[in-house]
């Protein structure tokens, strides 16, 4: 197992945008609960996410529980901010078509046995 000391540096750009919305030290527990997601697998509750992080420089976990309970922040409008950077990248040209597709089927999707794609 392995253990979070501190935030990546490389990754620190993908957030910097967002930090305005929230309140408080909120975006710090915003940010560090998405890399423990991101990179945890099986259950997602906040013991077993917190068990990859340093304790010693990290808030307590009941701090995230907090976090997750009390809405200090606006997830739309967050989510709609990082959703026009990341379209803004892509530098679509006047007239062109972008398409997003996005799959939450719960079919296999690699594999011999994986279902036709329909169009």
């Amino acid at each position: 197992m392995f253990k979070i000391v501190r935030f990546p540096k490389k990754l620190e750009s993908f957030f910097d945008s967002l930090k305005d919305q929230f309140h408080w030290d909120h975006f710090r527990y915003f940010r560090t609960l998405v890399l423990l997601m991101t990179i945890s697998w099986g259950r997602k509750n906040i013991a077993a996410l917190y068990r990859h992080l340093d304790s010693r420089s990290q808030p307590h976990r009941s701090r995230f529980n907090n976090f997750l309970n009390v809405g200090r922040w606006q997830p739309q409008i967050v989510l709609q901010i990082k959703a026009s950077e990341m379209l803004a990248a892509l530098a679509p040209g006047k007239g062109e078509l972008i398409e997003l597709i996005i799959d939450d089927s719960k079919k296999q999707k690699r594999g011999k046995a994986t279902a036709a794609l329909i169009y």
